[in-house]
């Protein structure tokens, strides 16, 4: 660094940043991102953003948070090499999200899929699915609890999406979405690709505030959300407690809607093969769906319904397993729960804008975040479910 402003980089326009309780939020609007700043972090932000010098910057952290120069300089030199690994600190070309909300494929040359087409409905769009009758039961397998009558040619165009799925030759099989080509694959990765181009066609066409990577569920007046990457078993978790009698909501991604609300994706829970037996055992109709592939994977469709949530306060859990782990479930910091959600946002629509932050600062003001860690999806089913109705800080008597 150098001890004037310009040394640090300059941040561009469409950067907002947004207090709260223990640190800050930072709005990237070109690269659609948000990031949780904590103390030392969003004063380095401040201080960069107002082209104080690298001194001056020091000395704020220092005086501001009650530490030596040396520390000050270490969070200074931190946060900085946060700002640029993010390239928060350059006008570089936006990164594009992982679901964009704009086509990726290329238009198709050719006639649309042969044999009926299947209306499904999910969200506000009905989407049709027009292929060969041969992947019908695999297809409805997927979306079969979602399958409604063809509407109506009154029905307003904008709020369909149509998918073609078609043979390219006897081992490759295209997917087109509104026209668009957006997946080749092999016959066993079809419906596993299907439920793959529908979610990022879906996803961005429904009005919401963030999309996030969880499963979801209610119970006794509260909107449980299980967040984590593939393999933490936040899908194993959400099946066995819609097994122990709670709503189930998804075990993919909710959606995040104006006033704190949450919808979930209806799409039902994907089994992965290692727990075809443990899931089987709550629910033996999964033994009768048929299998897929899924990114090299065999996987299940459990058909289990996804109901409509109220709008109930939220608590995050954050599910990490672990083998022979005793299971613990312990509360976090609310701005160390912001920082692992955030991590865990999948899209940012782009209607999503520098205001619409607030309704992620008022959602922060009341939600609780605890870690659960567990070796057993038994047991750690059990503890949730006893942590409703003992002094573990879940409980809402």
């Amino acid at each position: 660094m150098t001890d004037d402003g310009a040394g640090f980089g300059e941040p561009h326009r469409e950067i907002s940043f947004h207090p709260i309780e223990g640190g800050a939020i930072l709005f990237d609007a070109l690269r659609r991102r948000l990031y949780a700043l904590n103390p030392a972090a969003g004063l380095t932000w401040l201080c960069i953003r107002d082209r104080l010098s690298q001194p001056e910057t020091i000395r704020a952290i220092a005086e501001g948070l009650g530490v030596d120069q040396e520390m000050a300089a270490n969070w200074c030199r931190t946060s900085t090499d946060m700002f640029r690994e993010f390239h928060l600190l350059d006008r570089s070309v936006p990164e594009t999200p992982l679901l964009s909300g704009s086509r990726q494929g290329e238009p198709r040359a050719r006639a649309g899929g042969s044999g009926e087409a299947l209306y499904f409905a999910i969200f506000d769009r009905t989407v049709s699915v027009c292929a060969p009758a041969s992947l019908r039961a695999g297809i409805l397998s997927l979306l079969g609890l979602l399958r409604v009558a063809e509407p109506s040619q009154a029905k307003n165009p904008a709020e369909r999406i149509s998918v073609d799925v078609a043979a390219l030759d006897r081992d490759r099989w295209e997917i087109a979405v509104d026209g668009y080509v957006e997946a080749v694959c092999g016959i066993g990765s079809v419906v596993a690709e299907l439920e793959r181009v529908i979610v990022e066609a879906v996803v961005p066409a429904t009005p919401h505030v963030l999309a996030l990577h969880a499963g979801s569920l209610q119970h006794r007046d509260r909107t449980i959300l299980l967040a984590g990457p593939s393999g933490s078993g936040k899908t194993t978790l959400s099946v066995a407690l819609g097994h122990a009698g709670w709503t189930f909501g998804g075990d993919e991604i909710v959606l995040m809607e104006a006033g704190g609300n949450f919808r979930p994706l209806p799409l039902p829970a994907c089994i992965k093969a290692d727990t075809f037996p443990l899931v089987s055992s709550w629910f033996p109709v999964l033994e009768k769906v048929p299998p897929h592939e899924r990114y090299g994977r065999t996987i299940r469709f459990l058909p289990i319904p996804s109901s409509r949530f109220e709008p109930f306060p939220a608590i995050v859990v954050f599910p990490t397993f672990q083998q022979q782990a005793d299971a613990v479930i312990a509360r976090i910091d609310r701005f160390e729960g912001l920082q692992k959600l955030l991590a865990l946002c999948v899209f940012v629509p782009d209607s999503f804008d520098h205001g619409d932050v607030g309704e992620l600062q008022r959602f922060q003001e009341t939600a609780e975040y605890y870690n659960l860690t567990y070796g057993s999806r038994e047991i750690a089913a059990e503890l949730l479910e006893t942590a409703f109705h003992a002094d573990l800080g879940l409980s809402i008597d």
